[in-house]
């Protein structure tokens, strides 16, 4: 495998990316995990892509995992986030042929580093609570649970966990 590099999703991987996402969705459901409980709308995956919110892990020349790093978080949580913007990691997820190689694990890594490097303060997240692989998946990678409860989707209730990774920055 040649060195994984982490990017802006370029236009045309669009289609890919969005079908990563498609595939993680059966992916989390097969395992019992409802983060999502429908594939993420498309027309919503190319707004961010518009947005050049769109981050792709590639390896071996291909697509082997997308995230998306926004400064626009859910309505859901306005009240606990506080003022806008801030920084809102979703939509992470591994494609199908990379999985078992910790790509995930490398391109939130990469998107943390992206985050800090545009001088995020911090990088929140929600997730299901469900069996807690999620919320643990995260909280060993320095996010600290903020807040927890149920949130309304158009596809139903979930038990959500709110999380934040709080960046430190030197003083020059």
């Amino acid at each position: 495998m040649t060195a994984p590099v982490f990017r802006k999703l370029r236009q045309d991987e669009v289609e890919l990316a969005h079908g990563v996402l498609v595939h993680a969705a059966d992916w989390l459901s097969a395992k019992g995990i409802r983060q999502w409980s429908t594939d993420y709308p498309k027309d919503r995956y190319v707004l961010c892509q518009e947005m050049g919110w769109n981050y792709a892990l590639e390896a071996d020349g291909a697509v082997a995992a997308v995230v998306t790093l926004s400064q626009e978080a859910p309505p859901a949580w306005s009240e606990e986030l506080g003022p806008m913007p801030v920084w809102w990691l979703s939509k992470l997820a591994t494609a199908p042929d990379f999985h078992g190689r910790g790509l995930g694990e490398l391109t939130l890594l990469n998107a943390i580093g992206e985050a800090f490097n545009e001088q995020a303060d911090r990088l929140c997240l929600d997730c299901v609570q469900g069996n807690g692989f999620l919320v643990d998946f995260y909280r060993r990678k320095g996010f600290r649970p903020i807040d927890r409860r149920e949130v309304e989707f158009p596809t139903g209730v979930f038990d959500m966990v709110l999380m934040e990774l709080r960046m430190f920055h030197a003083c020059a």
